[in-house]
């Protein structure tokens, strides 16, 4: 694995995250899409909303993962659809998550959109890092691209190496 590497953040149009090599420099860098991680957030919280809660033979409160009791929820909570859209719709048309309408999640779904945020945080830092292990920097099939006045190698999509790195 590399010694040197920096993280960051990059607007670089893609709802992605890349690991690349700096030519003639020790860093191989691990960019991450500017706002791709406030995405997850709303995501998260857009998500989490749709679960319901109940009481197990325990009465214990827990989420309800029945496929009915989720479609239920949406259909009656129209703020659900809208909230799922808009996150959505700001990240992919406007290019940038934080145009959607902020709002705090309901105090009792916090763990849960926590969990999910977390895990899509951690699954797209971890995929990035996949590439760096299966060592796929150094194949053959390197494109060149321009981040503001560096040039840096990356790898063109091959569907094998994105699977082989998740």
């Amino acid at each position: 694995l590399p010694q040197n590497y920096l993280f960051g953040t990059l607007p670089t149009g893609m709802v992605n995250g890349i690991a690349l090599k700096v030519p003639d420099c020790s860093y191989t860098l691990l960019l991450f899409e500017d706002g791709l991680f406030g995405f997850a957030n709303l995501m998260s919280k857009a998500v989490a909303h749709a679960f319901q809660f109940q009481k197990n033979v325990d009465d214990k409160v827990e989420l309800s993962v029945s496929a009915d009791e989720i479609e239920n929820k949406i259909s009656s909570n129209p703020d659900l659809t809208f909230r799922f859209f808009d996150a959505l719709a700001s990240y992919l048309v406007k290019g940038d998550p934080h145009f959607a309408e902020q709002y705090y999640p309901d105090s009792n779904y916090e763990p849960v959109v926590s969990c999910l945020r977390n895990s899509m945080e951690i699954f797209v830092l971890g995929h990035e890092y996949g590439h760096l292990i299966c060592n796929h920097l150094s194949s053959k099939l390197k494109k060149t691209i321009c981040i503001g006045d560096i040039e840096a190698s990356i790898i063109p999509t091959a569907w094998e190496q994105e699977f082989e790195a998740d």
